[in-house]
C-alpha cells in the first residue's frame, strides 16, 4: 500500500501575502477588516506593553502596520517565524529597534524570554501541532501580560463561502487535500458545524490549507489547560466582520505559573 503523502506548510510568496491587504477584491477587503480588528484589539489592550513578541510574524507586515499606526509602542519587539526567507524580508524593512528570529513554535524553548504582549496571528492553523505551539506561546507571556490569538473560522456559512470561493481566486488552494477526502462529506461537516480536525493528515510537518482547522477546539483547550488552572484569564473573544475569523485575548495571571 502506498504510504500517505505528508502535507507541508509552504509559506505564501511574501509579496502576495502583503498584497492581500491592499487590493480591491472581496478577499483583500476581508483581510483588511481582520487587520483593523486586530489593530483595534492591540490598541485597547496592549498599548501600554513594554515588550512585544509576534510569533508567526511572516515578513513583518503586521508589526510594521501596528508601528505605523501607533497602536503599540513597546521598547522591545521581537518577531518570530520558521522561514529564514520571510525573516530576511522582515529585517529588510529596517524597523528601528525590532529584532527578527527564527523559531519552531512547536518546540518550546527551555527558558524562553517573556514578553508583556504576545501575538500569534493566523498561524496556529498551519503548524504541525497547535497544542504544542500553545505551550510555547503561553511560556512566552510575562506575568500579567497579554496573549492575542487570531484564527480562521472554517465552519458554518463562513466556512462554506471560503470553501467555494477560494478556487475562484487562487490556483490550487487546497493542494492535495481532496485527493484523500471526499469534498461532499467535508462540506456537510462544515455546514453542520461538525468535527473537521480528523480530516487532516496525521503526522504532518505542517498544513498549508486551513481545511480541517477548528478554532473551537483551540479555545476549549486553552480554557481547560490554562484558564481553569488559573494560568490565564479570558479577556475578550469576538469574530471579525462576517465571522470569517476569531480573535481571542487572554491575560496571564501574576500568581499562576506560565511554564
Amino acid at each position: 500500500m502506498e504510504a500517505p503523502r505528508r502535507e507541508r506548510h509552504v509559506a505564501a510568496p511574501p509579496l502576495v501575502h502583503e498584497d492581500t491587504y491592499r487590493g480591491v477584491s472581496p478577499v483583500h477587503w476581508v483581510h483588511r477588516l481582520r487587520l483593523n480588528r486586530v489593530l483595534g484589539v492591540l490598541a485597547r489592550h496592549g498599548r501600554g506593553a513594554a515588550s512585544w513578541a509576534d510569533v508567526g510574524c511572516s515578513n513583518g507586515f503586521v508589526v510594521a502596520r501596528a508601528l505605523a499606526r501607533g497602536v503599540v509602542r513597546p521598547a522591545r519587539i521581537v518577531g518570530f517565524d520558521h522561514s529564514e526567507g520571510l525573516l530576511a524580508l522582515a529585517r529588510g524593512r529596517g524597523l528601528p529597534g525590532v529584532e527578527f528570529r527564527r523559531v519552531n513554535v512547536c518546540s518550546e524553548p527551555p527558558d524562553p524570554e517573556r514578553f508583556e504582549l504576545v501575538t500569534c496571528l493566523e498561524t496556529l492553523e498551519h503548524v504541525a501541532d497547535w497544542r504544542a505551539a500553545l505551550r510555547h506561546l503561553v511560556a512566552r507571556v510575562a506575568p500579567g501580560g497579554l496573549l492575542v490569538l487570531t484564527m480562521p473560522n472554517e465552519l458554518g456559512a463562513p466556512g462554506l463561502v471560503k470553501l467555494a470561493a477560494r478556487p475562484l481566486v487562487r490556483r490550487r488552494p487546497y493542494a492535495g487535500f481532496f485527493r484523500r477526502v471526499s469534498p461532499w462529506r467535508y462540506a456537510v461537516r462544515v455546514a453542520t458545524g461538525g468535527e473537521i480536525e480528523s480530516f487532516r493528515a496525521p503526522g504532518s510537518a505542517g498544513y498549508g490549507p486551513h481545511l480541517g482547522f477548528d478554532w473551537r477546539r483551540v479555545v476549549a483547550h486553552v480554557d481547560a489547560a490554562y484558564v481553569k488552572p488559573g494560568r490565564l484569564v479570558g479577556v475578550e473573544r469576538r469574530f471579525t466582520p462576517l465571522r470569517m475569523n476569531v480573535v481571542a485575548v487572554y491575560r496571564a495571571t501574576r500568581s499562576g505559573r506560565t511554564t
